[in-house]
């Protein structure tokens, strides 16, 4: 069975994030930012043509520091469209209904 993936873009001013239920992607086409690994502290720079891969939900900061941030974001499992970030900054677990 092939699996579904969503892709999304994004522009961002700054965010505090886990998706505790979803791999994610990002990958930078404009801006300049930084990604911050909140366990261990570290940082990784964005800037057009670098991804960045959080596949173990790791909570994130990702903030906006040279002009407008834009992401283009995938997650794995897929996104269903009713998500909306909990206080925690993660996306709660939702099923994906087939018609």
């Amino acid at each position: 069975m092939a699996q579904s993936v969503s892709l999304f873009a994004t522009q961002t001013e700054g965010a505090e994030l886990e998706h505790k239920h979803r791999a994610e992607a990002n990958y930078c086409f404009s801006g300049e930012g930084e990604l911050v690994g909140v366990l261990l502290g570290r940082i990784f720079p964005l800037r057009p043509e670098t991804t960045h891969v959080l596949d173990q939900h790791d909570r994130h900061i990702v903030r906006a520091l040279k002009g407008d941030l834009r992401l283009v974001s995938v997650f794995n499992p897929v996104l269903v469209g009713g998500e909306t970030h909990n206080a925690d900054g993660s996306f709660e677990r939702m099923s994906r209904t087939r018609s």
